[in-house]
């Protein structure tokens, strides 16, 4: 997309592998297995843009917080940050996450693949628009486990980028921010 250069950072080494593999003659990708809650393997103030969309609702709070101060770390003055976080969610889905994270992985994916469908009709409600059984099942009810609901810290509604509405997220289920990093004094 015009980038002169892209790095990807994942916790996954097989994801990683993955991605060397599609873009292994694209020499202007990089990709690091790590944390993004601990990203010493770059200096301070050398990306133009830190993109964070779907990883940062599975760190706790404290790991979230981590992980912004580290993408302000490596960004340049001026730079941009984009994070999309999850929204507080309502008394049904917190219940269903609780169940999901209570139940042994095994059961809850046998839930999921016999039971999800008796869920659909009610997510037009809950999300805000009509979803597929695939996405109720292995993007909604399977990514409840150890998901973390909510901004950890107080982001200024300023910063607020109104969130596409697709299947893949929603301004009713999430929130995004883009944040310019203020120019560093000598």
């Amino acid at each position: 997309m015009g980038a002169g250069k892209a790095v990807g950072v994942d916790l996954s080494e097989k994801c990683i592998k993955a991605a060397k593999k599609r873009f292994k003659n694209d020499t202007r990708a990089e990709f690091y297995q790590g944390d993004i809650s601990n990203l010493e393997m770059f200096k301070r103030s050398i990306f133009d843009a830190v993109i964070c969309l779907g990883t940062i609702n599975y760190l706790n709070p404290k790991r979230m917080k981590l992980a912004m101060n580290e993408f302000i770390r490596v960004i340049k003055p001026g730079g941009k940050v984009i994070i999309l976080f999850q929204k507080d969610k309502g008394f049904v889905i917190q219940c269903v996450k609780k169940i999901a994270n209570l139940l042994s992985l095994k059961l809850y994916l046998f839930l999921i693949e016999n039971f999800s469908f008796i869920l659909l009709p009610l997510m037009p409600l809950l999300v805000g628009r009509k979803i597929s059984l695939n996405y109720l099942k292995y993007d909604i009810l399977l990514s409840l486990r150890g998901l973390h609901f909510g901004v950890p810290v107080k982001i200024d509604e300023k910063f607020r980028v109104k969130t596409l509405t697709c299947e893949q997220c929603s301004e009713l289920t999430t929130a995004s921010y883009k944040i310019i990093v203020a120019k560093r004094r000598a």
